[in-house]
């Protein structure tokens, strides 16, 4: 379970670093918008993988080499499409696509279920926080470039 988790993140944690890259090249208000929700739930993420590495029996230097994979694996995921060369509105699109479906698969799989499971329903109103906070990032970072 621990292999699938580090295997699930750091595939995910690449299309993450996909998006960031190809929003920055699309658009640089579209990629500080991008890098901002992914640094959002990278951190947990990290948290989140070292303590299933830990829980599955493998050190402490283990469980932080993987929680810094994801990390490292996203850098890479940035950098792909800045090594791609002149990034066609195409590739840029399928990149974001990739990325946008990751997150849509794990808010509809995951969050939203969980969310609902909870006894307070008070938990499931953070997801159109989520949303909203998403929005008025957007317009704060478009005054600012």
């Amino acid at each position: 379970a621990s292999l699938a988790a580090l295997i699930g993140f750091n595939i995910h944690d690449f299309l993450d670093g996909l998006a960031i890259g190809a929003g920055v090249l699309t658009n640089e208000r579209l990629g500080v918008v991008v890098f901002l929700a992914v640094l959002v739930h990278e951190v947990p993420a990290g948290f989140v993988l070292a303590t299933i590495m830990r829980a599955a029996g493998h050190s402490r230097g283990v469980a932080l080499l993987a929680g810094a994979s994801i990390g490292l694996i996203t850098l890479v995921g940035i950098l792909v499409p800045f090594l791609v060369g002149d990034l066609s509105p195409t590739t840029s699109s399928i990149f974001l696509a990739l990325a946008a479906g990751s997150f849509i698969y794990i808010a509809a799989t995951d969050l939203i279920p969980a969310a609902m499971g909870r006894e307070s329903r008070a938990v499931f109103l953070l997801v159109p926080l989520g949303f909203g906070a998403f929005y008025v990032s957007d317009l704060l970072i478009a005054k600012l470039i």
